[in-house]
């Protein structure tokens, strides 16, 4: 049975422009992130917190089209949800609820749970592979 909630990366145009705004939402991050940790990040997201929020929000949506983007398993196109939820589960599920529910939950009260942003960098690769992808 086709479900219209499966994304396939290869054809689906919503997710090929997901992954471009996604790009510079990451190249955000990897400026944002060292900058706001390597200064005083009090002072810096007195400045920041909207667009921290912001991002936080787009990191939420990105993490509901993880569970629902079909991936290359042995070379078919795997649509079931269950492996496509096991897969981001073991992923970077973790790293994703850590960094943004940590952050929304207390909503930047306490500048120095801040610094669990930097397990972000972790999706440098991620964004090479767009890049490559949509060349």
């Amino acid at each position: 049975m086709q479900t219209y909630l499966i994304k396939n990366p290869k054809t689906s145009k919503s997710y090929q422009i997901w992954e471009i705004i996604w790009f510079f939402v990451l190249i955000l991050e990897f400026c944002l992130i060292p900058y706001t940790i390597c200064t005083d990040p009090k002072e810096v997201l007195k400045k920041t917190k909207i667009i921290e929020i912001v991002v936080d929000c787009l990191w939420l949506v990105n993490m509901a089209m993880c569970f629902t983007t079909a991936f290359v398993k042995d070379v078919i196109i795997e649509t079931d949800l269950k492996e496509i939820a096991k897969k981001y589960v073991f992923d970077g599920f973790i790293i994703d609820f850590l960094t943004t529910f940590s952050t929304l939950a207390t909503f930047y009260m306490w500048p120095e749970i801040y610094y669990i942003k930097i397990l972000r960098l972790y999706y440098i690769s991620r964004s090479q592979k767009i890049v490559k992808s949509q060349i």
